[in-house]
Formats: C-alpha cells, sequence, structure tokens
C-alpha cells in the first residue's frame, strides 16, 4: 500500500472515481479535519453529506504486547472524537471490543465508550474474540461452535451487556447498512443469519449497501464468508461496500461481480488508536481518511489505486478446466490414502503431509497444468503410484512453477501453476501432496487441472 500511495503522490493524478475529483499532489496529510475536509470540497452540513467513523478491535482487557494500552487508546480515540468541529453521525466498532469476553472487560469497555458524545449514534457488532470466553480459547467456525456451551454463553454475554442482538440492520440518509456477525476466525454467516439476510435485503429498494463485519472476504480464511456473501448478493446489482477489521491491517481491494464492483476496507486496530472516517455526499462515498489519535489526517488513495482481488480458482475458464476442488467442501474424495494427517480450519486446510490423487482419462492430447492455490512456504510433490515421489515445487526456490498471480495479499497467497510433464497424459492418475516447510502452518484453499 505504501508503494502505491508513493506513486500517487509523485504523479500529483487526479483523485477521481468514487472520489470527488481534486488535485491533492503533495498534500495527502491534514492536521485539522477542517483542512481535510476543505481539501476535497466536502461540506458535511451540507444537504444529502455526512460522515462516519469506523473502527475495529478494541481488544480491551488484553495483556502485554502491543494492545497493553488497548484502554488508553480506546479513550484517547473517543475523546478526539468528541471535540471534532463537526459531528459524526455515527460511530462503528467492528468486533473485537474485548481480548475474549468477561464481564469485567465488557465493563471496561463500556466505561471507555460511553464517554463518547450522545449526539454520535454508536453500532457494535461481535469479533472472533467476544465469542470467545478465557475457559475456551480454541476458535472454531459454524458449525463446530453451534454445540459448545462456552460460546453460547460468549453471545448471551455479549447480547446481554450490551443490549444488541447479534446481526441487524438499519436505513440512514439513503444508505441500508447490514451489521453481521462473523462467529469465528475465518468469518461465516449460520443458516439462520443467512436467511435473514437474503431477506432482509429485499427491505433495501433503491438505496446501496454497506456491510460492517469483523471478518472480511480478502482473505483465504474469509471464503465461507465470501461465498455467503456470494449467495445472498447475487441479484444485486448495485456497488457494494464492505468494512471489517479482524487483520490489523490497512487493506484496500476492489473486487468485481456479477458486472459490480465490491468495495473492501480493513482498519488498522483500536488498541492501537487508530481508526477511519468515512465521507457521504449524494448516496456516494466519495472519500475517506486513515486516522491515529494525535496524528494527521491520511487521504486514502482512489478506488482506482485499490488493489484488484483476484479471488482463486474463480478466474479460470470452464471450457479449459477439467477438475476443480475447493477446500474443505468437496476434496475429502481426493485424499489419498486416507489417514494422512489433516484437518479443516476456517475455509482452507492446515497442512502436513497431504496427498491428493487426481483421476486422468489417459487420453488429453493438450498439455496440462495444476494450479495450486495456497498459503504459507510449502514443497509440492509428484508422483505417478503414491510410492515414489518427485518434488517438483519449492515456494521458497520457486522451482518448476510459475506465479500465475498473487491473491489475498492479507495472507500472501498465490496461485502456482505446474506444468505436469507429457508422459502425464497417458496416465490414470496422478498424485501430488503439499508438504509444510513454515515454522507453523501452510494452507490450500484449492486446486485445479486446466488445459494449456
Amino acid at each position: 500500500m505504501k508503494m502505491l500511495e508513493k506513486k500517487f503522490f509523485k504523479a500529483g493524478m487526479i483523485f477521481s472515481v468514487f472520489f470527488l475529483t481534486c488535485v491533492i499532489g503533495l498534500a495527502q496529510e491534514f492536521k485539522t479535519l477542517e483542512k481535510a475536509f476543505s481539501e476535497i470540497a466536502f461540506n458535511p452540513n451540507a444537504k444529502g453529506s455526512f460522515f462516519f467513523v469506523v473502527g475495529a478491535d478494541a481488544h480491551i482487557g488484553a495483556q502485554g504486547g502491543s494492545k497493553k494500552f488497548a484502554s488508553q487508546n480506546l479513550t484517547k480515540v473517543v475523546g478526539e472524537i468528541n471535540k471534532f468541529r463537526y459531528r459524526p453521525d455515527f460511530m462503528v466498532i467492528m468486533g473485537d471490543l474485548t481480548d475474549n469476553i468477561t464481564l469485567a472487560r465488557c465493563r471496561e469497555f463500556k466505561k471507555h465508550i460511553s464517554l463518547l458524545r450522545k449526539d454520535i449514534k454508536l453500532y457494535l457488532t461481535t469479533g472472533n474474540h467476544d465469542a470467545s470466553t478465557d475457559l475456551q480459547r480454541s476458535v472454531l467456525n459454524w458449525p463446530y461452535e453451534k454445540n459448545n456451551p462456552d460460546y453460547a454463553r460468549a453471545y448471551a454475554a455479549f447480547r446481554n451487556f450490551f443490549n444488541i442482538p447479534l446481526y441487524f440492520s438499519c436505513n440512514h440518509n439513503g444508505f441500508h447498512m447490514v451489521f453481521l456477525n462473523g462467529h469465528a476466525t475465518g468469518g461465516n454467516l449460520d443458516p439462520t443469519q443467512l436467511k435473514w439476510l437474503k431477506d432482509d435485503l429485499k427491505t433495501a429498494g433503491e438505496r446501496e449497501i454497506i456491510i460492517f463485519c469483523h471478518q472480511g472476504i480478502a482473505a483465504f480464511e474469509g471464503q465461507i464468508l465470501k461465498n455467503n456473501l456470494d449467495e445472498a448478493f447475487k441479484d444485486y446489482k448495485k456497488n457494494l461496500w464492505i468494512f471489517n477489521g479482524h487483520w490489523h491491517r490497512d487493506y484496500l481491494a476492489v473486487r468485481q461481480f456479477n458486472g459490480q464492483k465490491w468495495f473492501l476496507v480493513s482498519t488498522l486496530p483500536l488498541f492501537l488508536a487508530d481508526y477511519m472516517l468515512v465521507c457521504i455526499q449524494d448516496k456516494k462515498v466519495i472519500a475517506a481518511f486513515r486516522k491515529k489519535a494525535g496524528k494527521s489526517f491520511k487521504l486514502i488513495p482512489a478506488p482506482d489505486k485499490w488493489r484488484k482481488l483476484n479471488v482463486p480458482l474463480e478466474e479460470l475458464k470452464d471450457d479449459k478446466t477439467i477438475l476443480k476442488v475447493t477446500v474443505p467442501k468437496g476434496d475429502t474424495h481426493y485424499i489419498y490414502p486416507q489417514g494422512y494427517q489433516h484437518h479443516i480450519w476456517g475455509s482452507a486446510r492446515f497442512l502436513k503431509n497431504v496427498a491428493y490423487r487426481i483421476p486422468l482419462t489417459g487420453k488429453s492430447r493438450k498439455p496440462l497444468s495444476l494450479d495450486v492455490a495456497l498459503t504459507g512456504e510449502c514443497t509440492i510433490d509428484l508422483s505417478l503410484d503414491g510410492l515414489l515421489w518427485y518434488e517438483v515445487v519449492n515456494t521458497r526456490k520457486g522451482c518448476a512453477a510459475s506465479l500465475k498471480y498473487n491473491c489475498f495479499d492479507v495472507d500472501a497467497g498465490r496461485v502456482l501453476e505446474i506444468k505436469l510433464p507429457p508422459r502425464l497424459l497417458r496416465q490414470k492418475q496422478f498424485f501430488f501432496r503439499i508438504n509444510s516447510t513454515d515454522s507453523w502452518v501452510t494452507q490450500l484453499y484449492g486446486f485445479a487441472l486446466v488445459e494449456q
């Protein structure tokens, strides 16, 4: 992102697309809110104009590390917003209000956030740490949490203490705003919530929609949530804004879906005193600023400078794709032999010596490639019989594979294209396996067999 901003800075380009057209030149940082708004010709008091504040990951109650000043920094942020010359219409905090929920930490969070001006509406969503108690730190995705009493207690504590539902929506100045419960780490909508979302979208009318959810879709682990939203928004014919926290990083990406653009915005954490201001004019998002308490307002680049989100395997043309497998859904049929060490987490498989058997017709006359979408460092071996293996990829060395495209920069994900030896064309099957060389773990999103 710094590189993109540097190029944008040097070129002195015209700040356009969804953002108001104005030459920003060298002035990307502004010491005051008045100067920032003046530079983009934005008057929040004008008819049809307003702005809001969005942040995430307060992590109240965290001990040590980068989160040790979480309480003080939340107080700084609230105090700074209270002193703005212009009043934001509302503030959203997208989950992880506490660092694993307890009643004492909820009280502490409420003590700090209650200092927010009463004329600024506050919206809260759940995060994975709001669904985890100190007694149950393992974070699993739905439906594994469904029958877990610790999760039930955590959600009950959140809902009852803050007196808010786990997911809800409302309309504001021409927008329909949706606040989702992404459940645990990877992000997922349970069946009841997904049905509610589909029904809720019918009430949006002609309004554009803004989604606030702790988890995002621009990561390997966000694929289940992405699939949920794809299903819910398949008939939606407008652009969509999705704000999330969770990754503790600034991340901006644009995704094309059904001819529309999805603008994906991830925020830095409140426990570091970071938040964002989003400006609306004539029912359009026209600009946004990053802000750290006590620091300048930083104008973010226009969307045409954001990352283009490449979703692994989705871009493969069906007429060339012989086999396409997404994990964890539907991949167990190909694991060979059963008994290899593996388990499912989020939407990707934690890999440790997992092997797959790939069926072939033995009749293909075109060269084939094996496209593997993964994150982390690993080696990939091929075999004709599942017994004798040959290493064809070492991601640290890059041997025998080309990088098809980078994707999901949040997870340093990529798709590797492995051109298969011609002799495989005459086989009925072959095998490949992935061995993690990371000190922690390698995650596999999926793989496909593609004709060249």
